[in-house]
């Protein structure tokens, strides 16, 4: 029985990282990835490829992924994605149910990225998101 794979967004201006991330994630055999490199782009990107989930650099050129993020929380079609925040320099405010850092409310993993731990951050947030909306359904 094939499963339909998770689709995720990586958006960060590092071309390189975003290359390995995607060719490792793809490795896995569950995730189909988009990356986007420019973050003004993010949201356009975001709409033409329908995410599951967004990581997302915080320090980039142009857009910050504290700017990208108002934008896909603006947007009635994206709001509802989650969004897990990469970055070296943003430090935790907190802690969900899981014990996931959080930033803002939003997941945070420090860069550079374990992609085990992405992978299994993720993986959490799309288990619990899954289960809050069958809940919600019932």
């Amino acid at each position: 029985m094939k499963t339909e794979k998770t689709r995720l967004m990586i958006v960060d201006d590092d071309v390189g990282l975003t290359l390995l991330m995607k060719m490792n994630l793809e490795l896995d055999g569950n995730f189909e990835i988009e990356v986007e490199n420019h973050s003004p782009s993010a949201t356009e990107t975001a709409h033409r490829f329908q995410p599951d989930l967004i990581v997302l650099d915080y320090k980039m050129p142009e857009m910050n992924g504290g700017e990208v993020l108002a934008c896909l929380e603006a947007d009635p079609d994206l709001q509802a994605v989650p969004v897990i925040m990469v970055s070296a320099s943003l430090s935790p405010d907190g802690f969900d149910r899981d014990g996931i850092p959080l930033w803002e409310g939003h997941p945070v993993l420090p860069k550079p990225v374990d992609l085990s731990q992405l992978t299994s951050t993720a993986e959490t947030i799309l288990a619990r998101e899954k289960f809050d909306h069958q809940k919600i359904a019932v």
